[in-house]
């Protein structure tokens, strides 16, 4: 990490100098009125300067972190590469344009005819290029978007995080997790029956219940109270708890309780049935999934306030009818 930022303030440095040159240039000739061809000259050249003293700082030049996580690199490199093509014609036209000013400043009015033209095509190729890499990322193969999606949950996941690089498994879910706090592997379906009401503060109340050949949803409500089947094969339960990512971890124990969620995924580690926000202990729903042959696991997941619902949605997407019990 110090010889990221060291090569971050570098290029910082480099920038800066870049662009001191150039607002050095404009000072050339300010005090004579009207200014000579040459003056202007000047001034365009340290305009050029300028834009790119500006330019070289930009997070799009530096080398993205390979000590992090290798499962996110394939996304990361094509968005760079994507940002770079895109960048580049666009800081060419611009220099471009200054180079036909400076030209037509000379008297060389066919040449900068030729110079404007070039640049400004240059510039219209920015968007272009931008768009096109867009669109061919997202009709890139699975396994280059699923790294798109798991680079953006490692990157909100690490944003803020007080305790470094975070045991993160990309074959988990949908699109990768961090490594769960408790995991329970399915085992063959018991045939007895087993229920747990599920408790909350606010939102509906229900049962999950297990009839010993299947799982189903029973609402609380008098009316629609009936068992209801779900919309598609579960495969695994998942209950999750957010932590602040600053906080301590024996700040836990003198602490409010994290806020747990309860959720059933498919074999695909999408969502079918989202209970909210329960206030049940995750051990009981350990047991249920044990007695109905599911796959559970707990996690604990750290990361600044503001991007919960982000990685919220990243970890458990939802693809389908989803079940809700808000």
């Amino acid at each position: 990490m110090s010889r990221l930022l060291g090569a971050r303030r570098r290029t910082y440095l480099v920038g800066g100098a870049i662009a001191l040159v150039g607002i050095a240039l404009e000072f050339v000739g300010l005090g004579r009125t009207p200014l000579a061809a040459q003056d202007r000259v000047w001034h365009d050249i340290g305009l050029g300067f300028v834009v790119l003293g500006l330019a070289v700082p930009l997070r799009v030049w530096r080398r993205f972190e390979r000590t992090r996580y290798s499962e996110a690199l394939g996304a990361e490199a094509w968005k760079r590469i994507i940002w770079r093509a895109g960048v580049s014609p666009l800081l060419l036209g611009i220099l471009g344009l200054l180079a036909g000013r400076a030209l037509e400043s000379e008297g060389a009015g066919a040449a900068s005819h030729v110079v404007w033209v070039g640049a400004l095509v240059c510039v219209a190729l920015c968007p272009t290029v931008l768009l096109t890499g867009r669109v061919a990322l997202r009709c890139a193969p699975r396994a280059l978007r699923r790294s798109e999606i798991t680079s953006e949950i490692v990157r909100e996941l690490s944003a803020g995080n007080a305790f470094g690089v975070i045991p993160f498994n990309p074959d988990l879910g949908a699109a990768g997790r961090p490594d769960p706090l408790h995991e329970r592997l399915p085992g063959p379906a018991v045939p007895s029956p087993r229920s747990v009401k599920i408790r909350k503060i606010l939102g509906e109340e229900c049962t999950l219940e297990w009839t010993g050949e299947r799982l189903c949803v029973r609402r609380a409500h008098p009316v629609t109270g009936v068992a209801r089947d779900l919309p598609r094969e579960v495969a695994e339960m998942v209950c999750s708890a957010s932590l602040d990512a600053g906080a301590p971890y024996f700040a836990r124990d003198i602490g409010p309780r994290p806020v747990n969620r309860l959720r059933l995924l498919d074999a695909q580690g999408y969502v079918v049935v989202d209970f909210g926000v329960v206030l049940n202990d995750w051990e009981q729903f350990a047991a249920l999934a044990r007695r109905a042959g599911l796959l559970f696991r707990a996690y604990e997941l750290r990361c600044e306030e503001k991007h919960d619902r982000k990685v919220d949605r990243l970890l458990f997407p939802r693809r389908g009818d989803v079940l809700e019990f808000l």
